[in-house]
């Protein structure tokens, strides 16, 4: 993971960038989770969830060199690591958009996975653990990697 390994962009001014770049795209409604690290909007009549998972603090105890880190330091990595997954967030949605205002994809298909049910629940969080391991067995491709 290196986009942004070293920004100095806060979560906090990270945050502020997706909800306006959001809102300029037409979604009415946007929330945050703090607790869950998650945002929430409303984009043309369907609430998407994204959520930004949180590092482990024990991944940043110890130094490459196995020295151990003081508990501020390891809050300083710990934190960065977080400004770091909120800027890549902010990549994400900037690339789906475009994506879509090109023509590349629609809405659709770029926030499937992330369109929330009325059980609460994406749908990706519902269907991805249902995924068989590979393709079905009935299916052969072709060498430009088609399916017959």
């Amino acid at each position: 993971m290196s986009f942004a390994k070293n920004t100095k962009v806060s979560v906090l001014k990270t945050q502020a960038e997706i909800q306006a770049l959001l809102l300029t795209k037409g979604a009415t409604q946007f929330a945050l989770d703090w607790e869950k690290q998650k945002i929430l909007f409303n984009l043309k009549g369907k609430i998407v969830r994204f959520g930004v998972p949180k590092p482990n603090r024990k991944d940043f105890e110890l130094t490459p060199t196995g020295r151990e880190r003081t508990e501020i330091s390891i809050d300083e990595f710990y934190f960065q690591a977080m400004k770091q997954r909120w800027r890549q967030l902010l990549l994400v949605i900037k690339a789906k958009i475009e994506a879509i205002e090109v023509g590349i994809t629609t809405m659709e298909e770029e926030f499937l996975s992330y369109f929330v049910t009325h059980t609460g629940q994406t749908i990706g969080e519902k269907l991805i653990p249902q995924l068989d391991n590979g393709v079905p067995k009935n299916i052969e491709f072709l060498t430009d990697g088609e399916p017959k």
